[in-house]
């Protein structure tokens, strides 16, 4: 019988007959005393892996657990070891682990033995090395595989990303690459198959899990989330109430008991196969967790770190002979087990939940906190010694700034990229363009900066939780890939590599044409900055049309290099061009004033705001008439000294309360009126051989702009168990709510999350200090019924509010003892980390505008390029108007087509649109109808085919074709879709012919036009032989 059996009294006999091509329409379910089901199996595995749903006429018998065993990939991209070492020839001494190469060979090979036998594939990084190389024959098996159901890829993403520190564009991104690869390659994401698209998460060892997870795994279809790492207490409060099982956000959730490997020692096989001791073991391990879930089904995993690179000869043999074991002995265990994938696990647990929980009105639990941070092991020998990994939310803060302006980059070439492809004369040289696009260079450019960057969102490598070496390995690779970029954006701007196209503002500016572009879908009125040659002080900025421009120079000083700063207006989407260039007359300057003693108060004035710096330090802050006390302070905290719990990579543990550093140096740039004036301090850290190591805090106040702007440059010196540094903003706002100190960070940058301080650790022991840290990807803040202070950030930073009024944000830490959380190095990080906060005071009302808006133009600057001194061609406006200020272009990309390796078929392009507020945020939480064709009208000319997508753009959820572009925005919303180009238009694009509907139409209307040529002409000729009365037959013989 294939599907549910009829229903029949309980003690009736109830035959399944299995066989492999029924197997996936049944579940396979035990005996039990009022129901039994017999099997009859035409191969020894053939029902092992059978979902489908509960047989209602049976209740599920008492005490039986149906174990749903998932081989699994897990492959960190980086770690201990570089993703090319772990690839090739990594073994870590024990026969554990082995290389990927031989994990992936082995598995295969293991899997062609038996069907019954599944693989859960992770990462596609190493997954996409391996497949390059296999031959036809190989890839077509692989590909049956897939579509019945025995391979599965889970996450789908280049790798198993951190879900702490990188953006919610960056998480997107780096799926998006994974997803649009399976489904080039495979088919995965839309077709026919069993497993035609990537549908369950699968995030079982990043450090906690952020609120935005189950929002990004709703938008990209999935219909199940599995993860491991979260807070122990709650873990094991969780197994008590038995809500492991639960709906997080609306997505349905589950979480592993133990370990994400295989349950230790239970099901190692290192010194082979005993069945009888293994089967001992595994129900052992489960009856410590029996009640832990709401339904009987649970998911065990096997699959620890490289391991199964003995697959075929002894891990798969091992598990088939446990199997038969515990089957044969099913009275004894009362567990039914199974070979699966995550699909077959959620598919028996909702089948489950549908016919037996909610028949007694319930459903899977939710669960009352949004996110799963910040994670905490306890494992600390000491009294306090918790373990909270909150020190990774600032470690190697370099690579982590290197990543953001690397993301920043790849989106400002993408925009270029996809304004070029959807108008043909945008640069007013047709032929140019044509050749740009025939070319790979841009995409396999473009290709390489999204890969680097995907690779390092692992969750061993934005972290800062990977070797040295590795951290360099990431960072050469970055910045690889950059100077690809960079090639590609000296093509679109028209020029020849190496012509000199200036990313992130690095090369000294004597003068030339300079171009602004900006990637966001806004307008844009910002203040720019040029390092200046010191021989060139005395410059002009005017405007293409020779309009002079707002400029400001900043001579070179002790502590200080030559600066230009101009004002520039830039269109959403656009381009704007300066021309800088030398004068005989004197540049508007900044001078340098010193305070004449350590107590010096200065009140600054630019437009309508006001700081007071005392002693180089923010002292207070005023704009618009409204004054707030507000303190900049740059502080240290000394590393934990004892013999329990250190301070190391993943986790913050203070010896103390943090002390203040006094600046050794301070020089403030300003005159009346300036348009910007700056304020340097210097700190002296560390002297090595008469050499001074400094760090260094610059603090900007632009005219009329309302914020302060903070940049720092911090070096950490090596003294005692290491030194993390931070800086703390201290202010009036009383921030406590019923009595706790609340204040906000974000989740990956997507929204806010609101938090309560914990003061539940006992002070003495400065844990509660780590314990209320938490990442601060885009902006943090707090505010009480009047007031606001924000802070908006362009790196990732740990941070929390430590006191009343109090905001603090980690820069930097270089510890010298490991945190014994696997990495067995100590962070000694020497390297210096850049970055830049914007600060923000004002009305309560406001903090929800500020922060957002100054969010995405700190983190998405604009991006200028030296164009030397021929005149630039102009180019066309991709948006028609900008988009209003509650919608975010998330992202504009195009998309290659699929199996075209070399980029020269049109592509198509990839549209994210994001509303940044919420109901609660009046009229910017509206939804927000928009008309693509009247934003995009150039796109639309080009691109006129409309697909409603998933968040990755791989499965269609709505075809619209040419008939419909409205797109309702709701708030909070994520919305994408694909635009095609239009079927008349592909032959435009270079080594595209016309289609061949299009040829006949063509060949068909010169046919009918030739014909009334024809009979136009006989009629022409027929009304002048009879006005000369000749008939045509002596016409055609008369002799000319």
């Amino acid at each position: 019988t294939q599907g549910e059996a009829e229903p029949r009294p309980a003690s009736a006999l109830i035959t399944w007959k299995c066989t492999t091509e029924d197997a996936t329409n049944i579940i396979f379910s035990p005996n039990s005393s009022a129901c039994v089901y017999e099997f009859e199996i035409s191969s020894p595995h053939a029902c092992a892996r059978a979902p489908g749903p509960q047989n209602k006429a049976c209740p599920w018998p008492q005490g039986v657990r149906n174990v749903y065993l998932v081989p699994h990939s897990h492959d960190d991209v980086g770690w201990n070891e570089t993703p090319d070492q772990y690839y090739t020839s990594h073994y870590d001494g024990s026969e554990d682990q082995g290389p990927v190469q031989k994990v992936l060979d082995t598995v295969f090979a293991a899997l062609q033995e038996d069907p019954s036998r599944t693989f859960t594939q992770v990462e596609q990084e190493y997954f996409s090395r391996w497949w390059e190389v296999r031959n036809s024959t190989e890839r077509d098996i692989y590909r049956t595989m897939v579509r019945n159901g025995q391979v599965e890829f889970a996450v789908g993403g280049w790798v198993m990303h951190d879900e702490a520190t990188p953006t919610y564009s960056a998480m997107v991104d780096q799926m998006t690459e994974g997803h649009l690869y399976l489904k080039d390659q495979l088919g995965v994401g839309g077709g026919p198959g069993r497993t035609s698209s990537v549908e369950y998460g699968w995030q079982i060892d990043p450090f906690g899990h952020s609120a935005f997870t189950p929002d990004m795994n709703r938008l990209m279809g999935f219909k199940g989330h599995v993860m491991y790492r979260i807070d122990d207490a709650l873990r094991k409060k969780m197994i008590d109430e038995a809500s492991l099982q639960f709906s997080w956000n609306g997505m349905p959730t589950s979480v592993l008991v133990d370990n994400y490997a295989q349950p230790f020692g239970e099901l190692n096989y290192r010194f082979g196969c005993h069945p009888p001791d293994a089967a001992e073991s595994l129900s052992t391990y489960l009856a410590k967790y029996r009640g832990s879930d709401l339904t009987p089904a649970v998911l065990v995993p096997y699959g620890t770190d490289f391991g199964l690179f003995k697959a075929q000869e002894r891990d798969y043999p091992c598990l088939d002979q446990l199997i038969e074991y515990m089957r044969a002995n099913f009275d004894q265990y009362l567990i039914n087990i199974r070979y699966a994938t995550p699909r077959d696990y959620f598919s028996g647990l909702l089948s489950f939940v549908e016919t037996n929980v909610s028949r007694s009105g319930t459903s899977l639990p939710g669960v009352p906190q949004e996110d799963f941070l910040p994670y905490t092991d306890k494992v600390g020998v000491g009294e306090y010694g918790t373990g909270f990994w909150t020190g990774f939310y600032s470690s190697r803060p370099a690579l982590k700034r290197l990543a953001r302006q690397g993301e920043a980059l790849c989106r400002q070439v993408e925009v270029i990229y996809a304004a070029a492809w959807a108008s043909s004369d945008i640069y007013s040289v047709s032929t140019t363009l044509a050749t740009l696009v025939n070319t790979p260079l841009v995409e396999s450019a473009l290709t390489h900066l999204r890969r680097a960057l995907a690779r390092v969102q692992h969750h061993d490598g934005i972290t800062g939780t990977a070797q040295p070496a590795v951290v360099d390995w990431y960072s050469n690779d970055i910045g690889t890939a950059v100077a690809s970029t960079n090639d590609a954006l000296q093509v679109l701007s028209l020029q020849a590599p190496g012509a000199g196209p200036v990313w992130n503002q690095g090369k000294l500016m004597k003068g030339g044409w300079v171009s602004v572009a900006n990637s966001l879908g806004w307008d844009r009125v910002e203040w720019v900055m040029l390092p200046l040659d010191p021989s060139s002080l005395n410059v002009t900025v005017t405007t293409i049309t020779g309009t002079p421009v707002p400029c400001q120079v900043h001579a070179p000083s002790a502590i200080s290099k030559a600066a230009l700063f101009f004002q520039a207006r830039v269109p959403a989407l656009g381009h704007a061009y300066y021309l800088v260039q030398p004068t005989s007359s004197v540049s508007p300057h900044a001078r340098v004033v010193y305070p004449s003693s350590p107590d010096t108060t200065m009140n600054i004035t630019a437009g309508n705001s006001t700081v007071s710096i005392s002693s180089g330090a923010l002292k207070s802050v005023t704009w618009n008439g409204t004054v707030l006390d507000l303190s900049a302070h740059l502080m240290m905290y000394d590393s934990y000294v004892g013999y329990d719990q250190q301070s190391g990579a993943y986790i913050f543990r203070p010896n103390g309360e943090a002390y203040p550093l006094n600046a050794t140096r301070t020089e403030v740039f300003h005159d009346p009126g300036a348009n910007v004036t700056e304020v340097i301090q210097e700190y002296t850290m560390d002297k090595v051989e008469d050499k001074k190591l400094t760090s260094r805090v610059t603090i900007r106040l632009y005219q009329d702009l309302d914020f302060v702007e903070m940049s720092f440059d911090i070096f950490v010196p090596s003294a005692g168990n290491g030194r993390e540094l931070v800086v703390r903003l201290s202010s009036a706002i009383n921030s406590s709510v019923d009595g706790a100190r609340t204040f906000w960070t974000d989740s990956n940058g997507a929204g806010p999350i609101i938090h309560r301080y914990d003061s539940t650790i006992p002070g003495e022991s400065f844990e509660g200090y780590s314990r209320n840290y938490y990442p601060i990807v885009y902006h943090a803040g707090i505010n009480d019924s009047e007031h606001h202070l924000s802070v908006v950030t362009d790196t990732t930073h740990g941070g929390s509010s430590l006191d009343d009024g109090d905001l603090e944000l980690m820069l930097h830490r270089r510890t010298l003892v490991d945190d014994g959380r696997g990495l067995g190095e100590v962070m000694d990080d020497s390297s210096v980390a850049s970055s830049t906060l914007r600060i923000g005071v004002g009305a309560a009302s406001a903090s929800t505008s500020w922060k957002t808006n100054n969010a995405y133009l700190l983190n998405y600057p604009l991006t200028v390029m030296a164009l030397g001194w021929a005149a630039p061609a102009l180019g066309h406006p991709l948006l028609a108007t900008p988009l209003p200020p509650s919608v975010h272009l998330m992202t504009l990309r195009t998309v290659a087509a699929f199996n075209d390796p070399t980029h020269l078929r049109a592509p198509s392009m990839l549209v994210r649109l994001k509303h940044l507020y919420s109901p609660d945020d009046g009229p910017l939480g509206q939804p927000v109808l928009l008309d693509i064709g009247e934003i995009f009208p150039t796109l639309i000319t080009q691109f006129g085919l409309l697909s409603i997508t998933t968040l990755t753009g791989t499965q269609v959820l709505e075809d619209r074709g040419q008939s419909n572009y409205t797109i309702l925005l709701e708030p909070q919303a994520i919305v994408t879709f694909r635009l095609g180009v239009s079927p008349h238009r592909l032959h435009k694009f270079v080594g595209v012919p016309p289609p061949a509907s299009q040829v006949i139409t063509i060949a068909l209307v010169l046919g009918l036009v030739l014909l009334a040529f024809t009979f136009l002409g006989g009629f022409i000729i027929m009304r002048f032989l009879r006005s000369k009365q000749i008939t045509v037959k002596e016409f055609l013989m008369k002799d000319f």
